[in-house]
């Protein structure tokens, strides 16, 4: 293997609260309530279309070599891995909460949850790749197609475990990515190469403040027995004591 939102609070224990500690607890007071509890992560992606097929014209003529098409996903961060006891494969199913772009002007978004998962190979032998790989239904079009995002690198340098990263992999490490929709029984099929894979400025910006809060914590020098008189509160229980217990704190 050649290459994965806490907030706190500070009390007189600690001595004076430090920046990074306020602006993580900023962050979770301003978060939606599902983002504290369940540690949604969203990315967006971009690319070009380099192959298309629509036998029926369902396109419309909207699509061609060359159209650009974006978009996003959210996924479960505590999402299980469903192969535990294999250190090379990670399996995440039903792991989607959410996918939705736009291709050529005609927009697609995720039909079931249920049918989602994400699958990273590390060092795959059998294979000989690192693999990222999301899969998922989605309505295009009128049309229930698969979607496949997938990022992949013979040099095996992509991924560093089979967890479930929370930063999307490099493309600049990759040796080839691609985005598509399939659906051979209505002569349906659009292909290209990724140009971007990125967090969204909100994940971004919440994972950076979660790294900073870190590094606070160790200038505090908190002690893991002393977790709760240094506010090193978990994201909801440090948004619930701040509303709710505000005089309640030593």
């Amino acid at each position: 293997m050649k290459n994965g939102w806490n907030s706190g609070i500070g009390t007189e224990a600690c001595g004076s609260m430090s920046w990074a500690v306020w602006l993580l607890t900023l962050g979770v007071l301003l978060a939606p309530a599902e983002r504290a509890a369940g540690y949604p992560v969203t990315f967006e992606f971009a690319g070009e279309v380099a192959l298309f097929t629509d036998t029926n014209d369902l396109l419309g003529g909207t699509v061609e070599v060359g159209t650009p098409f974006s978009g996003s996903f959210t996924f479960e961060s505590t999402t299980p891995d469903t192969l535990p006891d294999d250190p090379g494969v990670g399996i995440y199913d039903n792991a989607i909460l959410s996918i939705s772009g736009d291709v050529g002007g005609s927009p697609f978004a995720l039909v079931d949850p249920v049918e989602t998962y994400i699958s990273i190979r590390n060092d795959a032998v059998s294979i000989g790749l690192d693999v990222y790989n999301v899969r998922a239904a989605v309505d295009f079009v009128g049309a229930r197609v698969d979607l496949t995002l997938t990022v992949s690198d013979s040099m095996q340098s992509l991924l560093s475990s089979d967890a479930l990263p929370l930063f999307p992999p490099s493309l600049e490490m990759s040796t080839s990515s691609g985005f598509g929709f399939g659906a051979q029984e209505i002569g349906l099929g659009v292909f290209g190469p990724l140009n971007a894979l990125i967090p969204e400025p909100g994940t971004m910006a919440l994972l950076g403040v979660g790294a900073l809060l870190l590094a606070g914590r160790a200038r505090m020098g908190c002690q893991p027995d002393r977790r709760i008189q240094c506010g090193i509160l978990d994201g909801q229980a440090a948004a619930n004591d701040a509303t709710n217990h505000e005089g309640d704190r030593p």
